[in-house]
């Protein structure tokens, strides 16, 4: 969670949405952090989990994050929902609601 709260200052300080995501491997090494960039990149889908979720598959070299975890500072919009449940995230944690 200290990763993901760290992206969410960091996406506030550029005038984000203040979220901020982390996935980790089933050991609990970190794949990939992400801030939110809808803003930076004009795409409303520059959400934190999408980022970090599309980073993690990349390194992880599956587009299945199968007993992966997707940790993040606010609980998942429908479309981060659905994306994780896509991805096949073994776990999401989230701090608030």
């Amino acid at each position: 969670m200290d990763h993901a709260l760290s992206e969410a200052v960091a996406a506030a300080a550029r005038g984000e949405v203040p979220v901020g995501a982390v996935v980790t491997d089933p050991a609990g090494r970190v794949l990939a952090v992400a801030g939110n960039r809808v803003e930076a990149l004009g795409d409303a889908s520059a959400h934190a989990e999408m980022l970090a979720l599309r980073e993690a598959a990349r390194r992880w070299g599956d587009k299945r994050l199968v007993g992966c975890s997707l940790t993040v500072t606010l609980e998942p919009c429908a479309m981060c929902a659905q994306a994780a449940a896509l991805f096949r995230v073994g776990r999401v944690v989230f701090g608030a609601y």
